[in-house]
């Protein structure tokens, strides 16, 4: 492995470390008062996290499905509101499946 290869694992481990802990803060930070935007960004960061897996920078999610690397940005920190049509689009390149749910 060349050492550019395993700078870019060392830089994506921090990236999911620091991940993890934004994740584990997110949780605990849910509050009554606004709900919908602690599940917005949990998704948020499932998102990154699945991007990460797959060892893909934004620049290269964006080539795999058509979009310029400041879209995928902008959804990546809650800064778009993405319709299902492009979540959809983000999933298949990820192989993820993106699920809705209903509560009653």
């Amino acid at each position: 492995m060349s050492d550019y290869d395993e700078e870019v694992k060392k830089l994506q481990s921090e990236a999911m470390a620091d991940l993890e802990r934004i994740f584990a803060e997110a949780k605990t930070k849910k509050t009554k008062r606004d709900p919908v935007r602690a599940e917005r960004k949990l998704f948020l960061i499932e998102l990154v996290r699945a991007r990460l897996r797959r060892g893909l920078s934004q620049a290269r999610l964006a080539e795999m499905t058509g979009m310029r690397q400041p879209v995928i940005s902008r959804i990546e920190n809650g800064r778009s509101n993405p319709n299902l049509h492009t979540l959809l689009i983000i999933a298949k390149a990820l192989d993820v499946n993106l699920m809705i749910e209903y509560k009653d």
